[in-house]
């Protein structure tokens, strides 16, 4: 089988929680999830719901997020942008504010992506440091 076919598991990103309304969306398509499910078995309703929220996650992580390190370089082409247009026409606040959003925005995937790895490192260490290894005895002496 190869990569593309294999379906990821679904992990839940700390970086989300960053998003102010992210709990009021998984709060909404709780509620959505609810629709026609009156009088069927609990479990299995339950089950439905929550398979119903990983695809409303997935769906709005992608259109929302992407890929971070890709959007993180789209960012940064586009300050080095505003930067060279500054320098050929001249500051304006127009270019200013854009510099201003394009900065934050910036600093905001950085963030989010800093969250991520530091995510990623520990469930490397999690299935790495459970073994009587190598990494863990190094690890342990460092």
């Amino acid at each position: 089988m190869n990569n593309q076919n294999k379906r990821r598991p679904f992990h839940f990103e700390s970086f989300w929680l960053r998003d102010p309304e992210f709990l009021n969306r998984v709060k909404n398509w709780w509620q959505e999830s609810k629709r026609g499910m009156e009088g069927r078995n609990k479990i299995h309703t339950f089950q439905i719901r929550l398979k119903y929220i990983k695809g409303k996650i997935k769906k709005w992580n992608r259109e929302e997020f992407g890929n971070i390190q890709n959007e993180r370089g789209k960012l940064q082409s586009r300050m080095e942008g505003i930067r060279q247009q500054i320098i050929e026409t001249g500051r304006s606040e127009e270019l200013a504010e854009e510099k201003e959003r394009i900065i934050n925005q910036l600093d905001e995937r950085r963030k989010q992506e800093e969250i991520l790895w530091k995510q990623k490192s520990r469930v490397q260490w999690l299935k790495s440091g459970e073994k009587n290894s190598k990494f863990l005895h190094k690890a342990m002496l460092n």
